[in-house]
C-alpha cells in the first residue's frame, strides 16, 4: 500500500523481463493505478493466447490490414490497405477501434495510392508516450514495376506522423499530427527514420540522408531529390534501422554482416 513498493516491483519488471516503462511519469498514477500497471504486466507473461475480436464503426468490407504493437503492450496499431491508421486500447473491455489519422484527409491525390510498410520511431526521453509513425504510399498495384513513368513514380508519398498520449490513466487516448509530407523519386522502399534524419538507398549503392526538418510543416510534396548527404557504400543494404539516437545500423545480406 506504498508507493515507494510498486516503484521498485515497477523497475524490477523493467530491468528484469524488458517491460517496457509506463506510459506517463510514475508519480502521475495513484497506488491503485500503479497496482494495477504492474499486475496487467505481470499476468501477461504468463496467458496463455488468445483470439481478439476488434470492433469497428467502419461499415465498409473488412480488408487487409497490418498490425504494430506500440511498446509497453497497451496500444494496437491497425493500418488498412484504403490507407487509414486505427488504434485500439487493450486495456478497454470493448476493444473498439478508433481513426488515429487518414492521409487522404491532408490531401485527396493519394486516394488511389496503397500503403507499403510502416516504421515507428520512439522517443524514450519524453516522460509521456510519445511516439512518430510513417507511412510509406506507392502506386496502387505497382509497388515493384520498373517500367512506369518516372514522373508517376515520384508521387509515391511518405507522411511522418507525431503521435502523443492524451489524458490520463483508463481514459488516455492517442492523437496524431502530421508533421511532414512529402513525395520520392526513387523506385526504392528501403529506408528509415527517427526524429531528424531520412535516409534511403537507391538503384546504386548509395545511401541517402535526408534531414526531413526541412519538410516540417510543409504540405505540398516537397521533391526529396537534394539529399543533405549522400554516402557510397560497397555493397547493396539489405535493411537498415537507426538503434540509438543517430546511430543507424546497416545490414548486407551479400555478404552477410552488419555494419554500424
Amino acid at each position: 500500500m506504498t508507493r515507494n513498493f510498486w516503484y521498485d516491483r515497477i523497475h524490477r519488471l523493467c530491468e528484469e523481463y524488458v517491460v517496457s516503462l509506463p506510459e506517463e511519469e510514475l508519480k502521475e498514477y495513484t497506488i491503485a493505478e500503479l497496482e494495477q500497471w504492474a499486475m496487467r504486466r505481470i499476468h501477461a507473461r504468463s496467458t496463455s493466447p488468445v483470439k481478439l475480436h476488434l470492433r469497428s464503426r467502419n461499415d465498409l468490407p473488412a480488408r487487409e490490414a497490418s498490425y504494430e504493437i506500440i511498446p509497453g503492450g497497451r496500444w494496437l496499431l491497425k493500418i488498412c490497405d484504403n490507407l487509414p491508421v486505427y488504434f485500439v486500447d487493450l486495456d478497454s473491455s470493448d476493444l473498439e477501434e478508433h481513426l488515429l489519422f487518414d492521409p487522404r484527409n491532408i490531401d485527396p491525390r493519394i486516394s488511389h495510392g496503397e500503403p507499403f510498410g510502416d516504421r515507428l520511431w520512439i522517443d524514450h526521453q519524453s516522460p509521456r508516450l510519445s511516439f512518430r509513425i510513417e507511412l510509406c504510399l506507392v502506386d496502387q498495384g505497382a509497388s515493384f514495376e520498373c517500367h512506369i513513368p518516372r514522373d508517376l513514380r515520384s508521387l509515391r508519398g511518405l507522411y511522418i506522423y507525431q503521435v502523443n498520449l492524451i489524458g490520463h490513466g483508463a481514459s488516455a487516448i492517442l492523437e496524431a499530427q502530421i508533421i511532414a509530407t512529402f513525395r520520392r523519386n526513387t523506385s526504392t522502399l528501403w529506408h528509415a527514420f527517427n526524429d531528424h534524419y531520412f535516409v534511403s538507398n537507391s538503384t546504386a549503392p548509395t545511401l541517402g540522408i535526408f534531414d526531413y526538418r526541412q519538410a516540417m510543416e510543409c504540405f505540398d510534396y516537397p521533391l526529396i531529390g537534394c539529399y543533405t548527404r549522400a554516402h557510397t557504400l560497397e555493397y547493396h543494404p539489405t535493411e537498415f534501422e537507426f538503434i540509438n539516437e543517430d546511430v543507424l545500423a546497416v545490414y548486407y545480406i551479400t555478404p552477410s554482416f552488419y555494419r554500424i
